[in-house]
């Protein structure tokens, strides 16, 4: 599991030295609570708290290669993968499969509600195959 920071010129990304949030990249068997709260948090610091953090957020940034530190607007960015034993159809199906029970779980457990302010079923801890 991965949370990084996406620094925006316009419509396109630049790389960032400080891309990184939390203690990601890190394997999720090894993500405990606090980790997970400190890359929510460093998530939550890219959002634009004067719009209810729904937007980008202008942030003082390392450009690489030049190393040059300019303020620009930046946005979270959630990534899972998987490792795979061998490039097959079945390793591939076997990945997808728990890459979207992952995404039901993380889709479910970050929106309470939906547009019209209905509640979604929550999925509790152990119903998200191990995750």
């Amino acid at each position: 599991m991965r949370w990084s920071r996406d620094a925006w010129q316009i419509r396109s990304r630049v790389r960032i030295r400080d891309q990184h949030l939390g203690p990601t990249p890190i394997a999720l068997d090894r993500l405990d609570d606090r980790g997970w709260e400190d890359a929510l948090r460093g998530a939550l610091g890219c959002l634009d708290p004067e719009r209810r953090h729904r937007g980008r957020r202008i942030v003082e940034v390392t450009l690489l290669p030049s190393e040059r530190r300019v303020e620009m607007p930046v946005t979270p960015h959630l990534q899972f993968g998987t490792v795979l034993a061998e490039i097959t159809p079945h390793e591939m199906r076997r990945a997808r499969d728990n890459l979207d029970a992952l995404h039901e779980f993380v889709r479910f457990r970050s929106k309470p509600y939906d547009r019209r302010g209905t509640a979604y079923r929550r999925v509790p801890r152990s119903d998200a195959r191990g995750y």
